[in-house]
């Protein structure tokens, strides 16, 4: 991934992984000498991180936690469409999750935004 973007000029680089995904610190030294910035979405996994958002008990298991939000979505989970009924703007900016927070702060002020 390094080797593929290093010749473009993005004001930032982030990785958004898996809280259940082990992450060596090879790797992160890696990323942090690039200039790429790692968030965690916990609890678990994005699908967790989401269903935390939403006040939903979180399952234990990445595959749980997809089992449990894909059927709230209004479509594939892909599409960022199927996330509008359930996520609205007035929820996300409520959100106390640390990575949402990062997220949230970063698209609202990606050049200038301080690392975390």
């Amino acid at each position: 991934m390094i080797k593929r973007y290093q010749h473009i000029a993005y004001d930032r680089r982030v990785l958004l992984l898996d809280d259940d995904v082990q992450i060596p610190q090879a790797a992160r030294g890696i990323a942090r000498r690039h200039g790429i910035e790692i968030i965690v979405s916990s609890p678990v996994c994005l699908e967790g991180m989401l269903l935390n958002v939403l006040g939903v008990s979180v399952p234990s298991t990445a595959q749980s936690c997809k089992s449990t939000l894909h059927p709230m979505l209004d479509g594939h989970p892909a599409e960022k469409r199927s996330y509008h009924r359930c996520f609205p703007q007035s929820l996300l900016d409520q959100s106390v999750n640390p990575a949402l927070g990062r997220l949230r702060e970063l698209i609202s002020n990606p050049a200038g935004a301080s690392s975390a």
